[in-house]
């Protein structure tokens, strides 16, 4: 199946130019017979673009037996053949083939309507704004046939689904994922799928480290943790989670200088992380890394690990899908991709951002007296409007110089 399924798209790439020509023709039971001289896999192609086209929606198994049995110019052999290739390349809605058949048709009909709105544009009567108007409709319908993240249902059909929901939670308690941070945990009731979670500090505050510890306390506990590193590299990261599963000195890891003593004891820490009840990924991405990328990565890797947690350190050092000239609307674009990312996917995505002038200035005072607030993000303050749950860390008078205490303070729950 699976040879036939990509012979047939490397036929349909070869013959895109008759392609183009037979759906602009009308497909009758006469034109049919002088189809043959062309594969029977873009005659395939071509009754799903004209059922596209007249009904708008994806043809079903049904409907494509009953167009087949209705067409006399085939013969029993050649329907066969064509109904077996549909089932071959799988093109069922969501599925990569039948993305690959809806951009085949938004290109020929972006290209029609291009040509077509040339003289238009001449026209006294014509508003060439209504009709491209028109076409970016058709795009976005045609879009939506092979989505699959759109969910919709009449209330009154999900009762007996409410209801079955609310006893199972009722028993075994709302699903969240506990962060092994005991005070939050209590607060938030933990993090919940699909939303965003932000948090801000100035340089240097410890978000990597906060999040390796988050990582490290989901994994703990048996969850998979997905962390994408934009800002420390993978052999860094790597030696910053050693000296927290082994308690030794990140520093003595860094430069090699353990003592025999703790060299057998990092050995043994080592060894022993195959065992542990969860797994964490690390993603080191180290230029260019936009949404796109990391969502792609995410589907790569949650095949085989399912991950229950993402972790983005941290979010400005990406970029937008599309750039914009100002930097507050790209800061703006990239928070509002990271939850459709996490709606998307139904996790919870975590990142961290920085803060401005002000910010630093608030965030210096330390503890409960500063004023730190979703005000003093760096950038863009409306990045706030698409984070469900944004943090602040603000760090408290710290004697020892080997550690860091901080405070988190909820800027938005």
């Amino acid at each position: 199946d699976s040879k036939i399924t990509n012979n047939f798209f490397r036929l349909l790439q070869k013959d895109k130019a008759n392609i183009s020509k037979i759906i602009k023709t009308k497909l009758t039971p006469s034109y049919c017979k002088n189809l043959f001289e062309l594969r029977k896999e873009n005659l395939l192609l071509v009754i799903i673009i004209k059922f596209f086209e007249k009904y708008g929606t994806a043809i079903t198994q049904e409907e494509l037996g009953a167009y087949l049995s209705s067409n006399t110019s085939l013969n029993k052999s050649d329907k066969n053949d064509i109904f077996f290739l549909y089932h071959s390349c799988n093109l069922d809605s969501g599925t990569d083939n039948m993305q690959f058949i809806i951009d085949e048709i938004k290109k020929d009909y972006t290209g029609r309507r291009l040509k077509e709105l040339s003289p238009l544009v001449t026209s006294t009567t014509a508003d060439p704004l209504e009709i491209l108007n028109e076409t970016s409709h058709k795009l976005q319908a045609l879009d939506v046939i092979n989505r699959n993240d759109i969910f919709d249902s009449e209330i009154a059909e999900s009762i007996s689904t409410r209801k079955e929901d609310y006893n199972l939670e009722e028993v075994n308690g709302v699903k969240s994922l506990l962060t092994g941070f005991e005070t939050f945990d209590n607060v938030t009731g933990g993090l919940r799928d699909s939303k965003l979670y932000l948090i801000a500090a100035p340089k240097k505050m410890g978000k990597s480290i906060f999040f390796l510890n988050l990582a490290y306390n989901v994994q703990s506990m048996g969850g998979n943790v997905l962390l994408f590193t934009l800002e420390h590299d993978m052999k860094q990261t790597q030696i910053r989670y050693d000296s927290r599963d082994s308690g030794l000195s990140m520093r003595k890891i860094q430069s090699r200088s353990l003592s025999p003593e703790e060299k057998e004891q990092y050995y043994k820490t080592l060894d022993s992380q195959k065992d542990k009840k969860g797994k964490l990924y690390i993603c080191d991405i180290r230029e260019m890394c936009n949404t796109a990328l990391l969502e792609a990565k995410y589907r790569e890797l949650d095949a085989t690990y399912h991950f229950d947690l993402i972790i983005v350190d941290y979010m400005q050092l990406r970029y937008p899908n599309f750039m914009h000239k100002e930097s507050w609307l790209n800061q703006s674009d990239i928070a509002q991709e990271l939850r459709h990312f996490a709606r998307k996917i139904n996790k919870p995505v975590f990142s961290a951002l920085q803060v401005n002038v002000e910010g630093l200035k608030e965030a210096k005072k330390g503890g409960k007296t500063s004023e730190l607030d979703s005000t003093h993000i760096a950038l863009s303050k409306s990045i706030a409007n698409h984070v469900d749950l944004m943090l602040g860390m603000l760090p408290l008078n710290n004697d020892d110089k080997d550690s860091l205490s901080i405070l988190l303070k909820f800027f938005k729950l």
